[in-house]
């Protein structure tokens, strides 16, 4: 079993960062997600024949644990606690659809990947992991590298010559990934028996560093910044300045004549081109946060008002763990409106922080930072000289705990500037492992695997090997077969999407039949389907599904929309379905008071209800909510026509010619015709 396992780890730490997909509904996390959840039930179902077998109990694993250990078990029991107490639990376990990381689900699949990590890795396969990782890392900035010449430019809707993001998906996720990779590097090369190798690391560092900066990540940036001191710093305490400081001075000269000849996102590139006229930065692509429009600051910082104020609504376990896109709009600043991104969906705080807090509370996030200082803590950990047979051991350690210092850092910066993904917090959580496993550790813990144990896996693996074969290999395909079975759920979801997106409906319909038999629970199916159904005018069916929807989730504001949406669709054969339209979307302006959209549109249904009072509310609503909203503007010009108040349009049009910097024609005529 510890083959098993082992191996699991390998093609975890390797497969995870790599692989993306182009036919699922989010291309990036939720694959990996669906590896981590297969490699983790792999290891579980390992192990779980291993303790049979073997007649141990699990609780040994317990016993005498570590600050690190002590952490990673407190935020799996906030995180519990968290989802029996969420808002909406079923979110809470398996995350919020399209980002699935830090659920209860993946909490649950780092900390037992944490655990066989320190139970099953001796010196030799932690040394290989570090390299696989390193292997894996340098692939994927060879791809990054290809991108920014413009290998795969016309396939992705994002400028990716412009910031690369390879097969993390995002550019801060890449530079938070390459992060520990650059002194894991330095850690390979530290430990290497043959020094003069030195050219293929100071290349593999060079890698990427380059890579670093084609992201364009200011927080990644600052990250390296702040962590390569550190690194130095801790490695001078294990070791002293006089054997380190070539070192450091050689490599800081390195990375500054790199930056010079790239550029930062702090800095332009070096050019020995005087044209002032040729642009030194360009408009970056990646989250809506980083886009083009009002600087990522300024909205992060309006998000973290609303955030601030969810931590005081619920200070103890939040609202639930991944519920803040379901909560942020009852706080949501009305600042937020006049940024170029108002109308976006935030499922994310953009501080994974506050996020933490805003969803498991004070206590949850109590466990997190708990988690980063005892890492750090542990970095800090001077290792003492011992009996040659345990030197390349020390040696190790010695070199392991800056990397692991230098890692935490840079983790906590980009997280301040933005959120952890899967491959970064699998890294973290195995580099955490490293640190306090037997594999490296100068005394022994009670995780270690001695000797006996390592002649009695070795035994066992032939057992199983001769009593098993056939069997095993049935049995693994069998536990393989749930995450592949929640694969093509979505599979099929995002093919039944796409069609139902350029309203072919009845060719969407039997992909999304077929979604929601293999998740039956899944809300996100059941709204979609419930909109097919109501635009073939498939009413019985279409009503069932809307009730289903309301039932598994009534907090989320885009399944509010949704339901709208498909009572308009059964409007065109019965024109009774508008006020069930607009109830939905006044319980949504109770859920998100400052949305100015909800408004203006609600607007336009009490228009056709005839409630043109109603109507002339919700359109001054949008307004104020939002002085720069073109539309409501012009459906007031139209209601006011309409209804013979035409005194008021002159008002109204002025206000909307001091606020709008732009304006269709049609508003452009009634300014013309009413204006003097």
């Amino acid at each position: 079993m510890r083959k098993i396992i082992v191996t699991t780890l390998y093609l975890l730490i390797i497969l995870i960062p790599l692989t993306f997909t182009t036919i699922n509904s989010e291309l990036f996390e939720f694959p990996k997600f669906i590896l981590l959840l297969s490699g983790t039930l792999i290891i579980l179902a390992a192990w779980g024949y291993h303790l049979y077998r073997s007649q141990q109990s699990p609780l040994t694993l317990f016993s005498r644990p570590s600050a690190i250990t002590l952490s990673i078990l407190a935020i799996l029991l906030t995180q519990t606690l968290a989802t029996i107490f969420s808002l909406h639990p079923y979110t809470s376990f398996w995350g919020y659809y399209s980002r699935f990381h830090q659920g209860l689900l993946t909490t649950i699949c780092y900390t037992i990947v944490y655990f066989a990590a320190l139970k099953w890795l001796d010196y030799k396969s932690t040394q290989k992991l570090i390299k696989v990782s390193v292997i894996t890392a340098f692939l994927i900035s060879l791809y990054a590298v290809l991108e920014h010449f413009g290998i795969d430019k016309n396939f992705w809707i994002q400028d990716v010559q412009n910031r690369v993001f390879s097969t993390l998906g995002q550019p801060n996720w890449l530079a938070a990934y390459l992060l520990p990779h650059l002194f894991l590097t330095l850690y390979l090369f530290q430990t290497d028996s043959n020094k003069s190798r030195i050219t293929p690391y100071y290349l593999l560092f060079s890698l990427f560093f380059v890579t670093l900066l084609f992201t364009k990540s200011r927080s990644g940036f600052l990250a390296f910044a702040l962590s390569y001191p550190v690194y130095f710093f801790l490695l001078t305490r294990q070791f002293s300045w006089t054997k380190i400081k070539f070192r450091f001075i050689r490599l800081s000269v390195l990375l500054i004549l790199i930056a010079l000849a790239i550029g930062t996102p702090y800095s332009p590139r070096l050019s020995l081109n005087r044209d002032t006229n040729i642009p030194t930065t360009s408009i970056g692509t990646g989250t809506v946060l980083d886009s083009g429009g009002t600087e990522s600051g300024d909205i992060r910082k309006i998000v973290w008002t609303g955030a601030l104020k969810l931590i005081a609504q619920h200070p103890i376990l939040g609202t639930g763990p991944e519920t803040f896109a379901y909560t942020y709009y009852w706080t949501r600043p009305l600042a937020h409106n006049i940024t170029s991104e108002w109308d976006f969906l935030y499922n994310k705080a953009h501080n994974e922080y506050l996020n933490i807090a805003a969803t498991t509370g004070l206590l949850g996030l109590a466990a997190y930072l708990y988690f980063h200082f005892a890492i750090f803590h542990t970095s800090l950990l001077r290792v003492p000289s011992s009996k040659k047979v345990q030197h390349d051991q020390d040696d190790q350690l010695r070199n392991l705990y800056p990397v692991l210092g230098a890692a935490i850092v840079s983790f906590a910066v980009t997280n301040f500037f933005g959120f952890s993904v899967i491959p970064v917090y699998l890294l973290i959580t195995l580099l955490a492992a490293f640190s306090t496993s037997s594999a490296l550790a100068p005394e022994k813990c009670a995780l270690q695997v001695s000797n006996r144990d390592m002649r009695n896996a070795s035994k066992e693996t032939l057992q199983t090997q001769s009593s098993l074969g056939g069997p095993a290999i049935i049995l693994f395909t069998i536990i393989l077969l749930y995450p592949a079975r929640l694969w093509y759920a979505d599979y099929v979801y995002a093919q039944g999407k796409k069609y139902q997106d350029v309203n072919q409906g009845a060719a969407a319909l039997p992909y999304l039949l077929q979604a929601v038999s293999l998740r039956p629970g899944s809300d996100l199916y059941h709204s979609l389907l419930a909109e097919t159904y109501a635009s073939l005018n498939q009413k019985d069916l279409a009503l069932s599904e809307i009730e289903l929807n309301r039932k598994l989730n009534p907090h989320h504001l885009n399944f509010y929309k949704s339901r709208a949406k498909a009572y308009l669709s059964l409007t065109l054969t019965e024109p009774a379905y508008h006020q069930q339209a607009a109830d939905e979307l006044l319980a949504a302006r109770q859920l998100a008071p400052t949305d100015p959209k909800l408004a203006y549109n609600l607007g336009l249904i009490y228009t056709r209800l005839g409630k043109l009072d109603l109507a002339e509310q919700q359109f001054q609503d949008a307004i104020n909510l939002k002085p720069n909203y073109a539309e409501p503007y012009y459906a007031l010009a139209l209601l006011y026509e309409q209804d013979k108040q035409l005194s008021k349009l002159t008002p109204l049009l002025t206000q909307a010619k001091a606020n709008l910097a732009t304006y269709s024609a049609l508003l452009k005529d009634k300014i013309d015709k009413y204006l003097p």
